[in-house]
Parts: C-alpha cells; structure tokens; sequence
C-alpha cells in the first residue's frame, strides 16, 4: 500500500483511534513514512534494474554518472511519495485517492517525453511537457547514462539539471509544507 493511500488511514487514526504515530510530531510521523516507502520504492528500482541488466540494458557511461543516475531517481521518488502522501491527506477515502493517483501518475507519464518528443505535441501543451519534473528527470537520466535525445531547444531540454532542480525542489517544498499545514490541522 502506497502513501498517497494510507495517508487518510493516518490522519483519521491520529485523530480518533490513537495516534500510531505519537508521540512524535506530524513532521517526524511523515518523515517516517516517506522514508519507509522510499526504501520500498528503492528496492523495486533495484529489481527493475536487474532486470534490465538480464534483458542486456548496459549504461553507456562509468560508474558515477550510472550511481548520479540513480541517486535523481531516488530523489524523484521521494518527491512524488509527498505529491501522494498531500494527495491522501485532502482525500476523503480510500477509493478517491485510488483514482485521483492513478489519473496524476497517467497525466504526469504521458504529458512528458518519456515515451515521445515533446516536439510532436501541439504547441499548447508543450510549455506543460518541458516544465513536467518527469520530462527534466527522464531527459538528465538519459544524458548521465549516455543516451541523450534530442532536446528540443527549449530552456528544460537544454538545462536538464537545472529544470530538475527547480521542478523538484518547488515541488518537494510545496508538497512538504502543504502536507505538514494538513496533517497538523486534520489531527487538532
């Protein structure tokens, strides 16, 4: 079970059942459980690698720009566990946070150039695809394993470093603060 889905668990059992976070404070509980799914995800990434490494998947570079390639997939993980941990937190159930995920997951994968350039997309949902963190993350990925695509002219094509500092890094602060700002309010 994802974060994004016990994330109403959570908060409801904070505040009626008691607390199984207490007696920590609202961050440490969440702290807790993001790096606890963090570490689940980081064990299917390795799984996924091996398999990968199975079927032939060879980096094209050394060892540190595969291991810098996998520490931004770590921190895109964490990201994303506090996207869903905000999302279970303004969820009302379970079947709610199922659906609400899954559509963020689908329009996050396909609305970047994971699976095509962001050229062949009409002109106004392009801006959308190159500030998308998981089109900067797929393309700084590609460039530290050695399988750079073409980048498309734009700023987050051309500055894939410095796109996934800004879309992460404003990502991760909005969603931790919102997510505190919840959890604080939904347990008093």
């Amino acid at each position: 079970m994802n974060r994004s889905i016990r994330s109403p668990w959570v908060r409801d059992s904070r505040s009626s059942r008691g607390m199984p976070c207490s007696p920590s404070s609202a961050s440490g509980c969440l702290l807790g459980h993001t790096l606890g799914d963090l570490a689940v995800g980081l064990i299917g990434l390795a799984v996924v690698t091996g398999i990968g490494v199975l079927f032939g998947w060879r980096p094209e570079r050394g060892p540190l720009p595969v291991l810098a390639g996998f520490l931004l997939l770590a921190v895109f993980m964490y990201a994303m566990l506090w996207v869903g941990v905000l999302l279970g937190l303004f969820s009302r159930n379970m079947e709610t946070i199922n659906v609400v995920a899954g559509l963020v997951t689908v329009l996050l994968s396909f609305l970047s150039n994971a699976f095509q350039s962001v050229d062949r997309l009409p002109a106004w949902l392009r801006p959308v695809a190159e500030w998308n963190p998981v089109s900067a993350v797929v393309t700084w990925t590609r460039e530290l394993w050695g399988n750079p695509t073409a980048a498309g002219g734009s700023f987050p094509g051309e500055h894939a470093s410095l796109a996934v500092a800004i879309s992460l890094g404003a990502v991760f602060v909005l969603t931790v603060l919102f997510s505190l700002r919840r959890f604080r309010t939904a347990a008093s």
